[in-house]
């Protein structure tokens, strides 16, 4: 929260005080709200006023949470569209590939710096984003299916794409959540690679 302040703040001392009650507003939106874009600038000044590899990460994770968030207040309103619901999930799965390649190419940068300098707290600060990630997408697969629940349906390539990152992760999957075809999740070499990953996980 205080990144998000802070961005709001520093905007709004370039925008001047109607700026700043902009900004704030729009990161109180979601996807389905007209002010949303004004979030997603914010966001991009924020990316590009972080410098450190780590801080990164963590931005990214905070942005994801809050796109969870977002996603998890529109399937509780009356006025969003099943398109609307679709399309924040679109872009939640953006979010999550964001995180996720920002975090492997700053483990891997621990990794190749530890000989160095041994076990720090960059390595503590990125197993902390993991947590909050895996919280994250076990929190998603809830809001999925109750998506589901409300409009019937939810475009099978978005469920198909968090159930399988879900199962490749050793999360547990939600009772009746499913994508286009549950028999091929199983029998097909999504499912498989699901299955393996989800063990190597587990080992790890």
């Amino acid at each position: 929260m205080s990144k998000v302040l802070g961005i709001i703040l520093a905007l709004g001392v370039v925008l001047g005080g109607g700026g700043y009650l902009l900004v704030k507003e729009a990161y109180a939106s979601t996807p389905a709200d007209p002010l949303f874009p004004v979030q997603e600038i914010a966001d991009d000044v924020q990316r590009a006023l972080t410098f450190d590899e780590v801080a990164e990460v963590e931005l990214e994770q905070e942005i994801l949470a809050r796109r969870q968030d977002q996603v998890d207040r529109m399937v509780n309103r009356e006025d969003v569209t099943a398109e609307q619901l679709e399309e924040a999930l679109k872009m939640m799965a953006q979010q999550r590939e964001k995180v996720m390649t920002k975090l492997e190419a700053a483990e891997q940068n621990v990794v190749r710096n530890q000989n160095e300098t041994g076990e720090s707290a960059v390595q503590g600060s990125l197993e902390k984003v993991r947590e909050d990630y895996d919280k994250t997408l076990d929190e998603q697969l809830e809001t999925v299916g109750e998506g589901q629940a409300k409009y019937g349906s939810v475009d099978p390539e978005i469920v198909d794409e968090i159930v399988q990152e879900a199962t490749e992760r050793g999360r547990s999957i939600p009772s009746g959540l499913g994508g286009s075809n549950d028999s091929n999740g199983s029998n097909g070499s999504g499912g498989d690679s699901g299955s393996n990953g989800g063990s190597e996980n587990g080992n790890n």
